[in-house]
């Protein structure tokens, strides 16, 4: 039966019901409202209301209304203590159900705990409905229940109940959706800040605040031109929003712009804005999301320094270090043939190893500042056979290591397009730190390894296993090692790693306790 006719033969009890719900902002609410107007409509000594607690799974009393007369003293008792499951008693029946129930005589009811207490305050039948996860239960003292009369009321009760829980979720979540959107905005790093089709501010979140300094209550209302726009380009603002009104066109709308912003006290500074049209039905609005671009332009200005200073740099490396280094040296070959003594010669020597020392140190600092500020260390590849340029790297340094023994093992034909400078850069880099680093009566190993299309060096020596933390660390620029005294900068580890990809490949390390460290450079043949 439809409410509507439900509502002719009961206008009273509809009236109570659609009021009821109507008036109400909680189930909780509506169900007080419910007992105390249907309690007396329809004839009732007594009503109560049970709700499910979810985290049991039972139903537990809320609430009870009594007709003015009534004292129902040890029921009212039982049934605030009572808690009740699916299918027991009266409220467990009808939420298992999920249909109202009739009890046309309590004392003959054996599935009704409160029986007890309930006849000796003097009720004689009871009716419960259902309502979402609670149940609405009422008692009679004397006459028959009309049945009839029950079914349309529950049927009344179902169809407005379906309509207040449809409503009451729309709102709830709206509410969510509204906290939800104010939670964010309070958050966002960036400013938003809304307008209106007047272009007054409509939002104005905390990040708006402290970038231009109008707390919400003082922005919110004004013209945003007046709050945030310099006053050189107010005007244009104006124009652009009257065009948009009239023509609905714009070329800002959803771009990423780069303008001038105000703050409060009327200083300026440059900001990134991008415009959006907020969809609200009968009107416009427009919401902005600003980033404040300072910072940004300061490192920009600082990149620009950093790039003048490393050009400068290099140049003092290339040229104005490097060349009193060449002259040291260059007048200590002249001296060799002359007439010296033996302290004189010594003294001639080590000054020309001090300069070769200090010449390769030059050339270090240069690499790094190529690989770190520059586009990494420049390779020019070309033919070549890495088993000859180990060789040779292999023959200088047992030169300047006299009684170190080097050992090298080709496996495979080792040629391929690589810079050759830059391989006996690398591989004297990790020969050198083989021969520093490791025990000195056993041997250094070369290995190359070579494939179709890469060739594989390994260089190994006995020594203590690096541990793991350390493995990445000591390709690091500056990290040297204690046995290596002040010999270097400790940037060979870094350079070979550098040479290794900028042909293309890559540098790692392999250390166990049992077999010492093997540094090992994979290097496609052709790049």
């Amino acid at each position: 039966m439809a409410s509507h006719i439900l509502a002719e033969t009961q206008p009273g009890v509809a009236r109570t019901i659609a009021r009821a719900f109507a008036a109400s902002a909680t189930l909780r609410e509506a169900m007080l409202r419910m007992l105390e107007g249907l309690g007396p409509q329809l004839g009732f000594a007594a009503g109560l209301y049970w709700e499910r607690d979810a985290a049991a799974d039972v139903l537990r009393f809320v609430m009870i209304w009594r007709a003015p007369e009534i004292i129902i003293p040890d029921f009212e008792a039982a049934s605030r203590a009572g808690v009740f499951r699916r299918g027991e008693g009266l409220p467990g029946r009808v939420w298992e159900r999920g249909k109202w129930t009739v009890i046309p005589d309590l004392s003959t009811d054996t599935n009704f705990p409160r029986r007890d207490s309930g006849l000796r305050d003097q009720l004689r039948s009871a009716v419960a409905f259902p309502i979402g996860d609670g149940v609405l239960e009422f008692f009679h003292r004397e006459g028959a229940l009309d049945e009839h009369r029950l079914e349309e009321t529950a049927q009344l009760l179902a169809a407005h109940l379906e309509e207040f829980l449809r409503r009451t979720a729309a709102l709830e979540a709206e509410r969510i959706s509204e906290a939800r959107r104010a939670a964010i905005l309070e958050a966002a790093l960036d400013s938003v800040v809304s307008m209106d089709a007047a272009g007054r501010v409509t939002d104005w979140n905390a990040a708006a605040e402290r970038m231009f300094g109008w707390s919400r209550e003082e922005a919110l209302g004004r013209e945003m031109a007046e709050l945030i726009v310099p006053p050189a380009l107010r005007e244009s603002h104006r124009r652009g929003l009257a065009r948009y009104l009239t023509t609905q066109q714009s070329t800002m709308l959803n771009r990423r712009l780069e303008l001038r912003g105000m703050r409060k006290d009327g200083s300026e500074f440059p900001i990134e804005l991008i415009i959006a049209r907020i969809p609200v039905q009968g009107t416009l609005a427009f919401t902005g999301y600003l980033r404040d671009l300072t910072e940004r332009r300061r490192a920009e200005a600082e990149s620009r320094e950093r790039e003048a200073f490393r050009e400068r740099f290099i140049g003092i490396l290339g040229h104005d270090l490097r060349s009193p280094i060449q002259a040291i040296l260059g007048s200590t070959y002249q001296l060799r043939n002359a007439a010296l003594s033996e302290t004189e010669r010594r003294s001639l020597e080590r000054i020309g190893t001090s300069a070769q020392r200090m010449s390769r140190m030059i050339d270090d600092l240069l690499d790094l500042t190529r690989g770190r500020l520059g586009g990494g260390i420049p390779v020019s590849p070309r033919t070549m056979d890495l088993a000859q340029t180990a060789a040779q790297v292999i023959e200088e340094t047992r030169a300047a290591h006299p009684g170190r023994e080097i050992v090298l093992d080709v496996q495979g034909e080792a040629s391929g397009r690589w810079d050759p400078d830059r391989m006996a850069q690398l591989l004297s880099n990790l020969t050198v730190n083989a021969i520093v680093h490791g025990v000195q009566d056993k041997p250094v190993r070369i290995a190359l390894a070579a494939t179709a299309d890469r060739v594989e060096i390994a260089v190994h020596n006995e020594g203590s296993p690096i541990p793991e933390g350390d493995r990445e660390r000591i390709f690091d620029p500056f990290r040297r090692a204690a046995a290596e005294g002040g010999k270097g900068l400790g940037l060979g580890l870094y350079i070979a790693r550098e040479i290794a990809r900028a042909h293309g490949g890559e540098l790692s390390l392999d250390s166990f306790a049992e077999q010492g460290p093997t540094f090992r450079v994979r290097l496609p043949r052709v790049r």
